[in-house]
């Protein structure tokens, strides 16, 4: 392990308890901000922004400082009904949750539930109407915020027990943390995989389930959304073909296809508006058995509203 580890530079104001560091010429590390002081962002700018550096030893309390800034930046864009806001800072707490050590790192996420549970509960505006929501994103971490908040959309607009949606919207937030132990360039590739690297992928819920698993002591349903979130009803998905699935596992499966298909888009796929993505999913449900018809109703009621629905 090095013995200083570089941050993300746009973290830099989030830092109050840690000291941070900076490289000279000679590739000495020299202080830049003491502990316990606030960033000078007038002086960090006026530098050019420079690429800054925390010391290993302090990792894991420096990791939980920045994600209670994150959470307390969450809970004034929930309170203030920013919903771009609200994603953008799910966001970073994701992306900073993958990253290594996994098992210290993945704890904060359920404190993260519970600030948007809140939020989501006690505000009449924020995400009630979801089609004002801007689907779609660029990578990997939008598409599973993306996939919590329309999982989210559909408890809330249910009436599921408190329990109940937060094991899921957590289950939604976690299900593709198998692909963190995916080559990157089979996660990046824009192009249709080869049948050795699409094996590879399709490994990534057994990995996931073993992630969350191994690191996490939550509601077994969170694991075994990550398991079963690609397994179909008529037997054909993966990774064991199952078609007896739970509740998270169906109600999943269907966010995730949407989510999918209304995310960037790749050589081999053409990116959908919502109303063609459920079209697509409707037509594959009806002519395959492979969706959840009271689901996809429930999802199809939570999207646009009772009173607009046909």
């Amino acid at each position: 392990m090095p013995d200083y580890i570089p941050i993300r530079k746009s973290q830099a104001l989030h830092y109050m308890a840690a000291p941070l560091f900076i490289k000279n010429a000679a590739d000495e590390f020299i202080l830049y901000k003491t502990e316990n002081a606030e960033m000078d962002m007038a002086r960090f700018q006026s530098d050019r922004c420079p690429q800054l550096y925390i010391p290993n030893e302090h990792r894991a309390a420096l990791y939980a400082e920045l994600q209670r800034s994150y959470h307390i930046l969450l809970a004034k864009r929930m309170k203030a009904g920013d919903i771009q806001g609200v994603k953008a800072a799910i966001c970073d707490i994701v992306q900073e949750a993958l990253q290594e050590p996994l098992g210290h790192n993945l704890q904060t996420l359920p404190e993260t539930i519970d600030i948007v549970y809140r939020g989501y509960a006690s505000t009449t505006e924020l995400l009630k109407h979801i089609s004002g929501f801007r689907y779609g994103g660029t990578t990997l971490v939008e598409h599973v915020v993306n996939t919590l908040l329309l999982i989210l959309n559909y408890c809330i607009f249910h009436g599921l027990r408190e329990t109940e949606t937060k094991a899921l919207t957590l289950g939604a937030l976690l299900h593709d943390v198998g692909l963190s132990r995916i080559p990157e360039r089979i996660i990046q590739s824009d192009d249709r995989l080869s049948k050795l690297d699409f094996k590879i992928y399709t490994t990534h819920p057994v990995l996931g389930h073993e992630i969350i698993r191994a690191h996490m002591t939550v509601d077994a349903a969170v694991a075994m959304m990550a398991l079963e979130h690609h397994e179909e009803l008529d037997g054909s998905g993966y990774p064991h073909g199952q078609r007896d699935l739970s509740f998270g596992g169906r109600l999943l499966g269907i966010v995730d296809t949407f989510e999918q298909l209304t995310f960037n888009e790749k050589t081999h796929r053409q990116r959908r508006e919502p109303f063609g993505a459920l079209k697509l999913i409707q037509d594959e449900m009806l002519r395959e058995g492979n969706y959840d018809k009271e689901i996809f109703r429930g999802l199809c009621l939570s999207l646009v509203g009772k009173s607009r629905f046909a």
